[in-house]
């Protein structure tokens, strides 16, 4: 046996991408080694949109080129990971290759949920969640393929697509099971206000609603839908985007705890010392016994850069602060922030301010909620409100100042650069 790998990450999405930078940066005298079958490699998946809108090219997407890794000086395999060996500090790769390793992190996200719908299997039903996925909806696209399309599901991956389908002249309706759009995101206030601006460019929105079947044509081309509420719609397209489900199949194979995704402590570590993970495949159990999904891009770059501080040795246990969470997109060029508990259960000693109002372009709301003196939550939708500082305030828990009011704070315009420079 030779040597063990310093670090060993399986997966080279954002999680796995931003765990080797950070040991890059501050484990210099370390080997890195990143394993992944996938040939894209990493890309910005957040941005898979604008490709839809033609806004960008394949090429702008992708974040870590062949190129990254040589020059980055990060070994590279491109290979499946079939099997973990806690027991004996290894991985086994395709063609039977053990490696081993001193840390290793998991960071192997999830893929898309189809629903089991009669005719899912038809010529004409796509899920949106990968590059490929998005080649295949632009080569559609381009060809005319598409006139009338539905799609499944009203998250942030299917609200974009049908917003960037719209944009290309597709008549699109989006169908889901909630109540309003993007749950994960937004309250009923919120939802109200996309909707108005997805109805004003032609997008019909189906709540509480789904598709029963899925109907084919003689060449086994989708021709239609038929609709939980038993009405039959004619169209050429149906796109899935029902969410994902956690890859945890190598560590629940290997022993590792694991229940809808691999079970982590705050710190990321799984059930085994030497292995943590990061990204969409987690499943973090707080001190109080809760357990947390933050199945989103843009938190999975985090996940990835506190779990490598975690994997020195000689660094101090860091957790991943979960009322820190940011993520982010855009309706109808309306920027949404959600940052902290902006959705909290208890409602315990909590305040709420909201400012909604309208202006001749944007639509503005804003939903801040004050706990003992400080921010700990927001939703913010229209003009963006410096979400870099708001995050910074709402993680290190800085207190409202004493010449500031809650009921300034709320207003459009305010500089939260005010608490954050304020003397104490």
């Amino acid at each position: 046996m030779g040597k063990p790998i310093d670090y060993l990450i399986v997966g080279a999405g954002q999680a796995g991408i931003h765990a080797a930078q950070t040991l890059l940066k501050q484990a210099n005298k370390s080997n890195i080694t990143i394993v992944d079958d996938d040939p894209d490699s990493f890309y910005y998946r957040a941005a898979l949109k604008y490709m839809v809108k033609k806004r960008v090219g394949e090429q702008e997407l992708n974040g870590a080129t062949e190129s990254f890794f040589k020059n980055k000086r990060i070994d590279k395999i491109a290979q499946k990971v079939s099997a973990i060996k806690p027991s004996d500090n290894s991985v086994i790769l395709g063609d039977n290759t053990e490696l081993h390793y001193n840390k290793l992190l998991i960071a192997t996200g999830g893929h898309s949920f189809i629903p089991p719908i009669p005719g899912n299997d038809i010529k004409g039903v796509y899920p949106q969640r990968t590059l490929e996925d998005t080649r295949r909806i632009c080569d559609l696209a381009d060809n005319g393929k598409f006139k009338k399309c539905f799609v499944l599901g009203a998250g942030v991956l299917g609200t974009e697509l049908a917003e960037s389908l719209a944009e290309r002249r597709v008549d699109v309706e989006i169908f889901s099971n909630h109540k309003i759009m993007v749950p994960r995101m937004l309250d009923s206030r919120a939802s109200e206000i996309i909707v108005e601006l997805y109805k004003k460019n032609g997008v019909k929105i189906h709540f509480e609603e789904s598709i029963s079947k899925i109907l084919e044509d003689e060449n086994n081309n989708v021709r239609g839908i038929e609709t939980t509420k038993g009405e039959i719609i004619d169209c050429d397209g149906v796109f899935i985007c029902t969410g994902m489900r956690r890859n945890i199949e190598l560590a629940k194979n290997a022993g590792l705890n694991v229940e809808r995704g691999i079970i982590t402590n705050k710190y990321l570590q799984t059930s085994d010392p030497n292995i943590f993970a990061a990204g969409d495949v987690v499943e973090i159990v707080d001190d109080n016994q809760f357990h947390h999904f933050i199945d989103l891009w843009g938190p999975a770059g985090d996940m990835g850069k506190i779990a490598a501080k975690n994997m020195m040795e000689d660094s101090k246990p860091e957790p991943y602060d979960i009322g820190a969470f940011h993520a982010y997109t855009i309706f109808w060029k309306h920027n949404c922030h959600v940052l902290g508990d902006f959705a909290p259960k208890d409602l315990t000693g909590i305040e709420t301010l909201i400012y909604d109002k309208k202006s001749s372009t944007t639509h503005n709301y804003y939903k801040i909620h004050f706990k003992d003196n400080r921010i700990i939550g927001i939703i913010s939708l229209g003009e963006a409100r410096d979400p870099i500082i708001l995050q910074h305030i709402i993680k290190e828990k800085l207190p409202i100042p004493p010449n500031i009011s809650k009921e300034e704070i709320i207003e459009r315009g305010f500089d939260y650069e005010r608490i954050l420079y304020s003397k104490r």
